[in-house]
This record gives structure tokens, sequence and C-alpha cells, in this order.
């Protein structure tokens, strides 16, 4: 069989976040046996003690490992990105460009991979450009002005997708979305800077806009970006998680302790810097639906109803009970047919 491509981005703007890069990459490698061909798309913060630690990866494992520096003082457009994201959450605009490849994984770095690579390669792509998973929240807490204005995109609730693990046709994306002066992304995104129209998601909200209803993008099952602060994910046990592509959304697990975490803590274990895995796991807060969630369990009555309690907490009751009639109103349509 043909060697995978995976690629991440990061900007390490602490000196220490390629540590989450690495842990990302280990859990590829840890649960696959294929050849891979790794693409890091970084920029000037990308350390030489970094390098030293992909090298030596590299060395001890069935990869190769090339990167590639990104100028990104000379996109400005890519300084439309909220405050919350860096600029490297917009070097994958860059992946279809670079990557002499065909198909390509692309992963965020708060992703752990619990399944075989080959599994989310190996999906059919050759009429989309791309494969990603439904996210319902893309759009969650946008203002009517803003839904309408992303729907006039064609993005709406129903075909926005969640951009943290994606599968790219970079083959069909240098036709359909180009490059250099002519990349649609980096066009889209500098549009959206002039007309002020706040990127709450960055790379994300210019993805879906890209991509809209064009028909290029293919739904895949949630299993392959599993998106950890929906439906009381966080707290999600090895027997839950060991068949799924872990992506930490929201709360990150080198931040705020949750049992789900234990996923990253796993990989970042078998690092370099695993000796200090449960030095710094110690030092970390418990997450506070956590807290809720212990104290809940400790009554018996209350045990199938936790879920349900975070569910509003985090969402609210309206959008709680919105939620439950969709699901309810869905399962009766197929249960009549």
């Amino acid at each position: 069989m043909s060697a995978i491509h995976c690629a991440l981005c990061f900007h390490d703007r602490s000196g220490e976040y390629y540590r989450h890069a690495y842990a990302t990459l280990l859990s590829i490698v840890a649960n696959t046996r294929e050849e891979l061909i790794v693409h890091l798309l970084v920029d000037d913060t990308f350390s030489a003690e970094a390098e030293k630690a992909f090298r030596d990866l590299e060395k001890q494992h069935c990869l190769t490992v090339n990167i590639y520096k990104i100028p990104y003082e000379k996109y400005p457009m890519l300084a439309g990105a909220p405050e919350k994201f860096s600029v490297a959450s917009c070097y994958r605009f860059f992946i279809h460009e670079l990557i002499d490849a065909d198909i390509v994984v692309y992963t965020d770095c708060d992703v752990i991979m619990n399944i075989d690579i080959r599994e989310l390669y190996d999906i059919d792509i050759s009429e989309y450009c791309i494969a990603a998973v439904h996210d319902p929240d893309a759009l969650q807490n946008r203002s009517p002005d803003m839904r309408k204005k992303f729907a006039e995109f064609g993005t709406r609730d129903d075909n926005s997708f969640n951009s943290g693990v994606l599968l790219l046709n970079t083959q069909l994306m240098r036709e359909k979305c180009g490059t250099g002066s002519d990349n649609v992304f980096l066009q889209t995104m500098a549009e959206c800077v002039r007309a002020e129209i706040p990127l709450a998601l960055a790379d994300q909200d210019v993805l879906n806009i890209v991509f809209g209803d064009s028909g290029l993008v293919k739904y895949i099952d949630a299993k392959f970006n599993t998106m950890v602060h929906m439906e009381g994910r966080y707290f999600l046990t090895p027997s839950a998680w060991a068949e799924c592509v872990l992506h930490f959304t929201m709360e990150k697990p080198w931040d705020v302790f949750f049992p789900a975490g234990l996923a990253y803590w796993k990989y970042y274990a078998m690092s370099p810097w695993g000796e200090d895995a449960f030095v710094r796991m110690a030092g970390l807060e418990m997450l506070k639906e956590y807290k809720y969630y212990r104290f809940a369990m400790s009554f018996g009555f209350m045990r199938k109803s936790t879920g349900r309690m975070l569910e509003i907490r985090r969402n609210g009751l309206m959008r709680f009970f919105a939620s439950r009639f969709r699901h309810n109103h869905g399962r009766t349509i197929s249960k009549a047919s």
C-alpha cells in the first residue's frame, strides 16, 4: 500500500506547544502499521528543540517528517483570525499548494487518534474536495445578522462542518480552490476582513464559506472527529474513546482535568517529557462540569439525568429542548418510514 500523508499546523508562541502536536502525532503512529509521511506547517516560532524532537521520532518509527515554514507576515489577511486562535489555524489553507500528494489527512494539534489512520485515509473522496464531520454548533452564539450573512454564503446549521479533522483531496483542491494569488481561502479571508465580517472560528468559518452548498464536502461518521465538548463527552471512559478520534474542541486536557483528557495524557506519557505527566496532571484544576458530575454521581437517582443537566447548563434550556425535539422528531419519522 502507498504511504499515508498527514499534516499538522502550529504556531509555538509558548515554546512548548509543539509537545501537544507531538502527542497528536504519537497517537497516529501508535495506532497504525502504515508508512507515514508527516508534513508540519510551522513558522519562525518553531524551535531547534522542537525540530530535534520530531527528527528523533522520525528515526524511531516508520515515518518521514517534512517541515514547511510559512512566512505569515506576507499574508496580512491572516490577522483576521480571532485572538483566541493562533495564526497557524489558517496554515491549512496552504496544504494543497505545498504538499505533493493527492490525498492528505489533516488534524489539529488538540486531537488524539485512537483508530488506524488508514480507516480515514481510505474513504473515497474522488468527487469531493474534503471529507469532514458535521458540526451543529458551528454557528452557535452568532447574531441573527451574522447567521443570515453565513446563510447567504450557503452555510447553515445543517451543513456546517468542523475543520479539526479533514480528509483533503489536494489534487482536486488545486483545480477548484486555486493556488498562489488565486488561493480562494486567502481571498475569502481578505474579503471578510475588508467587509468586517467577524470570523469567530477563523479557518473553520472560511472553509465553510468557501464550500457552503458547493457539493464538494463529504460528511463522514462522527467517530472521525468526536468533539469532546458535546453531549457530556468530557466523561468518556477509555472503553468509549478507544474506537474514535477525540478532538478537544474547547477545554484542553493540558489546562484542566477531565476523564476523556486521559487519552491525551496516555500519549504525552509516552513522549520524551513523559516523566512529568503525572506532576502536570496533579497540578490541574478539575473541570467545573466534572465537579458537578462527581457530586451528582453520589446520588443514584440522579445518574440518569446528569448528562441532561450538564447539557442544559452548557447550552441553555431552550437549546436543550430544541435538540430533544429534533432528535425525537427524527426518530419518529424513521420509525414511520
